[in-house]
């Protein structure tokens, strides 16, 4: 009974490693769109959820397909081009 007890736990113990090893992976994109959001936001641009998609596709990294996406959807949006090139190399990372 005491193997099945202790089995059980290892088994939880490698199980919760994949979970925490899986998120830490996951978080990055997540940061990294946002941060793209908040350089718009310090730029003083408003940012919807147009602006959001286009930092989104910064993160595809598609041979640079992704950058070059977000860069294009927030000049489209009104945003300068430096600052959309700023912002979307953090989305990019």
């Amino acid at each position: 009974m005491k193997k099945l007890v202790v089995r059980s736990v290892g088994s939880l113990s490698v199980a919760a490693a994949l979970v925490a090893g899986a998120l830490t992976f996951a978080a990055p994109a997540q940061a990294d769109t946002y941060k793209c959001q908040e350089v718009l936001k310090s730029r003083g641009y408003r940012v919807g959820q147009k602006a959001t998609q286009a930092c989104k596709a910064a993160e595809a990294n598609d041979l640079g397909l992704g950058q070059m996406t977000c860069i294009t959807q927030l000049k489209w949006l009104g945003v300068k081009e430096d600052h959309a090139r700023f912002a979307c190399s953090y989305g990019a990372k």
